[in-house]
């Protein structure tokens, strides 16, 4: 396996970008290159084609950390992806984004409704209901 070189890496950003093509999106890191946001392991892969001259060629490394370092050690920076919220819920959106993110609730938990099976309040034997037994031991059973 031929070793990526910077140069290699910066060609595959060019060709990237004169191509257009759809790369598949990176789910925790993104190469940052020129205000440009890209996915690490498809610019390495693409990268590792040119060194290769294989078109077919796989990148080797699994993504994430061993392709980053690969990257990163060639001097380009590697971020976190921002948080995105999808589509239609920012129209939504009651709380400050300043709380999304720390854990701090926007409203309280909603109450949990009481199981049938648990009485609210302790049953008290009083003589009405003690006049109820007997009948309820004559009721003929199905």
């Amino acid at each position: 396996m031929p070793p990526l070189t910077r140069e290699l890496v910066l060609r595959a950003l060019r060709q990237i970008d004169r191509a257009g093509a759809p790369l598949p999106p990176s789910t925790v890191y993104e190469l940052v290159y020129r205000s440009r946001r890209y996915p690490p392991r498809a610019v390495a892969e693409w990268a590792h084609r040119l060194a290769t001259g294989d078109a077919a060629a796989r990148w080797p490394h699994p993504a994430g950390t061993p392709t980053n370092a690969v990257l990163e050690a060639l001097d380009f920076t590697i971020s976190t992806k921002r948080p995105v919220l999808a589509p239609g819920h920012a129209d939504d959106a009651t709380e400050p984004a300043d709380g999304l993110y720390l854990g701090a609730p926007s409203r309280p938990p909603p109450r949990r409704p009481l199981s049938p099976r648990r009485p609210t309040r302790p049953l008290t034997r009083s003589p009405r209901l003690l006049s109820l037994i007997p009948k309820l031991r004559r009721w003929p059973s199905c």
